[in-house]
């Protein structure tokens, strides 16, 4: 495309175009990126979410789930297990969560010998098993012990290591601390969720204070909170300054986000996925974790992702709640392959998952 017939940046567009540089030979580019999300980025949803629209459709990054460094540092064999084999086209980072300095640093060391481009630190986990261990969330009172764990990780590898963390565990009264000690540390970026330990995921997230704390740090700065669709990820750019977004529970509701994100910066046509395009999807998703998990695991993981979907299938509450309450993989994509002929689709499934329920509930 010349320089004459390129489509004009907004500001949001302009922002997420750029490439996010972490030092290293590690580029975000674009800094659009999947969030670590305990429980769904799983290796299997990953690589499903960056295969999903092909090259150029893809997220600019992605991490493991948070893998917990408790009384011994973790092996190598095991954070491979969770890395999977390295990828050409999409940087994927370990994210790990601990609170002793020596372990974590180790496991960092770890976690480069399994495969990883870069190391993300957890210090936003709300969940009480992990807050009243003082870990995740909790260190958000400890600005101090904060430096201490990146500190100690950045001394320990040599690719860059980052935070993801909370606005605070109350309120957002020492985030510029929290902020001042991972700049001080050595990292390579923050993550910013904007919403409080307390707030869990209570919407709206807080936008103001990702302005704010883009102020209060010289750190590449990446937003993270309510961002479901590409004009969300833009205007999260636009008014906070924020230098990348970080997309969570948005690739449940639309698992081609990145590739509709993609597309806007590019000017072009946005993906327009159809129910045949949602029915393979489940198929590998189906298929993926039939190879590792039990057929109610497996049902699990599927209904998270219906829970959230917002796009192909017109689900009202009730249709949803039907969805939900299947007890077999056949009830649900019976009922699945329902809501596609409402949508307008003839077939069956598509070639290559035909029998889907049987073969997986075999396993």
């Amino acid at each position: 495309m010349s320089a004459a017939t390129a489509p004009r940046l907004g500001q949001g567009e302009a922002a997420l175009a750029r490439p996010l540089a972490l030092g290293r030979g590690v580029t975000l580019a674009p800094p659009v990126v999947l969030a670590p999300m305990e429980g769904v980025t799983h290796r299997v949803f990953r690589d499903l979410i960056c295969d999903l629209a092909g090259p150029g459709g893809a997220p600019g990054a992605a991490w493991t789930e948070f893998l917990r460094v408790s009384k011994v540092a973790l092996p190598v064999k095991a954070i491979r297990a969770e890395l999977g084999p390295p990828r050409a086209d999409v940087p994927v980072g370990v994210q790990l969560m601990g609170t002793d300095p020596g372990r974590v640093a180790e496991s960092a060391v770890h976690a480069v010998a399994a495969g990883a481009p870069m190391i993300d630190l957890n210090f936003g986990c709300p969940a009480p098993v992990v807050f009243d261990k003082c870990a995740g969330s909790a260190l958000l009172d400890a600005p101090e012990r904060i430096e201490a764990l990146v500190g100690a990780a950045a001394r320990a590898v040599d690719v860059p290591v980052t935070a993801k963390v909370r606005l605070g565990v109350r309120d957002g009264s020492r985030l510029a601390e929290v902020l001042a000690a991972v700049e001080a540390a050595g990292a390579a970026a923050v993550t910013v969720h904007a919403r409080t330990r307390d707030d869990r995921y209570a919407h709206p997230a807080r936008w103001d204070e990702l302005a704010r704390a883009r102020g209060l740090t010289r750190l590449p700065l990446i937003g993270n909170g309510d961002v479901l669709d590409p004009d969300d990820a833009l205007r999260m750019a636009r008014e906070t300054g924020v230098d990348g977004v970080m997309i969570g529970r948005g690739a449940l509701r639309d698992p081609w986000v990145f590739a509709r994100v993609r597309a806007r910066l590019r000017g072009a046509p946005p993906p327009a996925p159809g129910p045949r395009d949602l029915l393979a999807f489940h198929a590998r998703y189906r298929d993926a974790m039939a190879r590792q998990a039990t057929p109610l695991a497996v049902l699990g993981q599927l209904k998270q992702l219906y829970r959230r979907l917002d796009v192909v299938l017109a689900l009202d509450e009730e249709r949803r709640r039907a969805l939900l309450r299947a007890q077999t993989l056949a009830d649900l994509e019976a009922l699945v392959l329902a809501r596609c002929r409402d949508a307008g689709w003839t077939d069956g499934w598509p070639d290559g998952a035909q029998d889907p329920a049987g073969s997986a509930q075999e396993r």
